[in-house]
């Protein structure tokens, strides 16, 4: 059986043991000709209880800045913080990442969403994902990182990878 190793052959019934990945230890599949690439949460701090749009584009511009200086690819990991993603409501989720994109137009960036009222159900549900999933694909040149939840820890790996 020829082993996956292209991320896009991959199926949602594919099986781990099917990848290339199953089988190899992590140095033999790195590159090394490539950018390491730091992904880092960045958080959205507030003063007087009103969101400090300054000091968060600030931060961001030193940690760009610096990356680019030591030659690593920086990705910014935007309302993924498990703490206070739980803080944001919709709209305000909403506009980190659109004045995010309006500051740095190119820069790529993750954001992490998490299964809003998912403490009040009894199963998975994927629907639950899925106000902060619209609101991240109306950008571009972003990636979707998805906060953990009880309901989704209770899935079996193949059921949690899909």
């Amino acid at each position: 059986m020829k082993l996956i190793c292209d991320p896009r052959d991959l199926k949602p019934e594919t099986s781990w043991r099917e990848t290339v990945w199953a089988w190899r230890g992590e140095e033999e599949l790195i590159d090394h000709k490539r950018k390491a690439r730091l992904c880092s949460a960045v958080l959205l701090p507030f003063q007087n209880k009103q969101p400090d749009w300054q000091s968060f584009f600030d931060s961001l511009q030193w940690m760009l800045e610096a990356a680019e200086f030591y030659n690593v690819e920086f990705v910014p990991v935007l309302n993924a913080d498990t703490g206070y993603i739980f803080e944001l409501e919709d709209p305000m989720y909403a506009e980190v990442l659109k004045r995010f994109r309006a500051a740095f137009p190119n820069q790529r960036f993750i954001a992490g969403i998490t299964a809003r009222g998912a403490e009040k159900d009894s199963a998975f549900d994927a629907e639950r994902y899925r106000p902060l999933l619209d609101i991240v694909q109306q950008h571009e040149n972003c990636e979707v990182m998805i906060m953990t939840s009880r309901w989704l820890n209770s899935l079996d790996p193949e059921r949690r990878r899909d």
